[in-house]
């Protein structure tokens, strides 16, 4: 349900089931109530959240309210640091930049001091040209070197989060739960210039309560570098952490990411705190004392090659894996072959796996074999969004002697996409029907289509069985009232929906055949395409009193209605919901004439005298 005020909902399924012992849960997933405040691009949100965290940090589930920034709302603000640069022309001229030989900006300044700001850039290292071409024929170019950072905000920008809630217990079962303690978390970072961006969070419940701070920064225009580091103090317990993280492309196709953390003393979250609230008692919500990360990559001309390594020591456990990959493109037949392997230092166990895929167009075939012998082998072919697609996945393993298939076909009707499971194997088969889609009710206008995730559109085309499209892609067709629902729209974007002339019907009239709509999130708009009956349009030609056709633009209305009609070449005009008898009120050379449409269709040409 939305308003223009926001929007609230509830998301979950219900589990039906039959035979001796019929029963239905309701498992719900999350209710919200939220308002979205575009213009200072703020969320303010009330019901089910997942609170917010660093990079370091981990997220809770919360029942309560929550203020927080979202830059998704404001598409024409600029977040990250982008390439600028300022110089002087001395006469009019042309301004260009290439990257990487294409061309990502273009413009003209005067003569004198010019700048150029905010010119989209990609990750890690590299070098732009920037070209002056003068009036007066000479040009000067200049090669600037950039570093494109993935996590840093621009100068001066802020994004952060408040929540306070209870945690929430059980997601995703019949039995949702939340704590009676009361907790808060809270998120900021800041750009303090293009090239560092400055981190806090604080988080707490009961007697438990942590802090950290953070930097990021780009080294030497070849790395990013993340610093990080917090203490906690639980009853009568402390403790703190650090993590510094590394990004770096030292020879352009090569890649390093590495990370290092560690944690002292008694260190607790907020995760680990509403676990031992909970009593649910899991390893794995305690804070890692220790988690090393590295990961080396290259990417040539078609293939990679990736070296990892992984430690992790958690709650007295201890994990390190190594491992190699691979991956060879094979452009000629649209295949790709992968080949890894590892190592398990705390199991002293090896691993390897081959996996080679073929495809073409939506068809994927699949050959996957690992260091057990376990085999496997996928057939897909991947549904699109038009009316009547179809696609099917069927899969066979081996598993020593075990054998087990399976097979799903999926096929996108104008209600939703209905879905057929089946699955056979050792002692065990299953099948299962699904159907997912919508049903909307908007302006009067009730139409059912394809499950909704964001935003909607309840279009009216007036005919049955009309193709809909959204960005000149087939997605809908119109039910027997002439209206379609239109899923997948992008909030606080321009989507464009249009219909094709060639699938109209000839005995139709359209005001439009296409628009632009931005409609706000979790919201539904109405488009109405202005629909006519031909039977009820005449193409006549008005002429004056002495047989003469009345003036180019000459305005016409019909029974004193206000929209006009205007007159064509040689007199003609084609007027529009029309009856016989209705009159024809046209204003020329200072006065007005009057003509009454005569019971003839529109399959001839009239003449009528306007006097």
């Amino acid at each position: 349900m939305f308003t223009p005020w926001g929007w609230a909902g509830t998301r979950g399924y219900a589990d039906i089931t039959l035979g001796s012992d019929p029963r239905t849960d309701w498992v719900r997933y999350d209710s919200v109530l939220q308002h979205d405040a575009v213009d200072r691009a703020l969320t303010f949100r009330a019901g089910d959240m997942i609170g917010s965290s660093l990079s370091w940090g981990r997220s809770v589930r919360l029942g309560g309210v929550q203020v927080r920034k979202d830059f998704s709302l404001r598409r024409d603000l600029v977040t990250a640091p982008m390439l600028s640069y300022a110089g002087t022309a001395a006469v009019p001229s042309t301004v260009d930049v290439f990257l990487d030989g294409a061309p990502v900006y273009s413009g003209s300044t005067e003569p004198g001091r010019f700048e150029i700001d905010n010119v989209p850039i990609r990750t890690g290292p590299g070098t732009a040209v920037v070209t002056l071409r003068g009036a007066d024929g000479r040009t000067e170019s200049r090669e600037l070197a950039f570093f494109g950072a993935r996590r840093l905000l621009g100068r001066g920008i802020s994004d952060y989060s408040i929540e306070v809630g209870q945690p929430r217990l059980n997601y995703g079962s019949a039995t949702t739960d939340y704590l009676d303690e009361t907790a808060v978390s809270a998120t900021l970072r800041f750009g303090a210039t293009d090239e560092v961006t400055l981190s806090a969070h604080v988080e707490g419940m009961d007697d438990l309560a942590m802090a950290g701070v953070g930097a990021e920064y780009v080294a030497g225009r070849r790395a990013e570098v993340s610093i990080s580091a917090g203490a906690s103090h639980d009853g009568d317990r402390t403790g703190h952490f650090g993590e510094v993280t590394f990004s770096a492309y030292p020879l352009g196709r090569l890649s390093l990411d590495a990370s290092l953390y560690r944690s002292f003393g008694d260190f607790a979250d907020l995760a680990f705190g509403v676990d031992r609230t909970a009593e649910t008692a899991s390893e794995a919500l305690h804070p890692p004392s220790a988690r090393d990360l590295v990961s080396l990559v290259y990417r040539g001309a078609g293939r990679s090659l990736g070296l990892n390594y992984i430690r992790l020591e958690q709650e007295g456990r201890r994990h390190r894996l190594a491992s190699l990959s691979y991956a060879r493109a094979f452009d000629r037949v649209g295949g790709t072959l992968t080949l890894s392997g590892g190592h398990d230092f705390e199991q002293d166990e090896d691993r390897f796996a081959v996996l080679f895929s073929l495809t073409k167009g939506r068809r994927t075939r699949q050959f996957h074999l690992d260091h057990e012998g376990r085999s496997r082998l996928h057939a897909s072919r991947a549904i699109d969004e038009r009316p009547g697609a179809t696609g099917y996945a069927v899969q066979a393993t081996r598993d020593g002697e075990a054998l087990r298939v399976g097979g799903q076909v999926e096929r996108e009707t104008r209600f939703g996409r209905a879905t057929g499971q089946i699955a056979s194997g050792s002692g065990f088969a299953s099948s299962e029907i699904a159907f997912r889609g919508a049903i909307a009710v908007l302006d009067r206008r009730l139409a059912a289509g394809r499950q909704i995730h964001d935003s909607f559109a309840v279009v009216d085309a007036g005919r049955a069985g009309l193709p809909i499209r959204l960005q000149n892609r087939e997605v809908a067709r119109t039910g027997p009232g002439g209206h379609a629902l239109v899923s997948g729209l992008t909030s606080y974007h321009v989507n464009s929906l249009s219909m094709d002339v060639d699938d109209l019907p000839g005995d139709t009239l359209w005001s439009s055949t296409a628009t632009d709509i931005v409609p706000a999130r979790r919201s539904g708009i109405a488009v109405d395409f202005g629909i006519s009956d031909v039977t009820r349009s005449r193409l006549v030609t008005l002429v004056d009193a002495t047989g003469a056709p009345l003036a180019l633009g000459t305005p016409v209305r019909i029974d004193g209605r206000p929209n006009a009609f205007a007159i064509g070449y040689d007199g003609q005009v084609l007027l529009q919901d029309t009856a016989p008898g209705s009159t024809v009120e046209a204003s020329h050379d200072a006065r007005n004439c009057r003509a009454t449409l005569p019971p003839v269709s529109m399959a001839t040409m009239e003449t009528l005298p306007c006097l």
